[in-house]
């Protein structure tokens, strides 16, 4: 799985363009092999700068396991800003390999 946090503001090529290289591995394999997952920390629709709208997932819901790839996508500065700012009980949880 991989799954991309989008926090304040994201552009969309930030979010599409890896979105797209994970998805164009499977395709070369000829099978899936990740599963793209777009997460924001309330859910529901984030408006990137362009102004188009994109359906997410709420963040507290996934559940990524060891070897998944969680990478956060937003704009300007405030992206990690909003990442550290997310309660403890809505950070996806990730269990470690022994």
């Amino acid at each position: 799985m991989c799954c991309w946090w989008v926090t304040a503001a994201p552009r969309g090529l930030d979010l599409f363009g890896p979105a797209e290289a994970f998805s164009e591995a499977g395709r070369r394999l000829g099978a899936p092999a990740y599963e793209v997952i777009i997460a924001s920390a309330g859910g529901g629709p984030i408006v990137l700068t362009s102004g188009a709208s994109v359906a997410t997932r709420r963040l507290a819901s996934i559940r990524p396991q060891a070897g998944d790839t969680v990478r956060v996508v937003g704009g300007a500065d405030r992206a990690l800003e909003e990442a550290v700012s997310v309660p403890d009980d809505q950070r996806p949880r990730c269990r470690r390999s022994p």
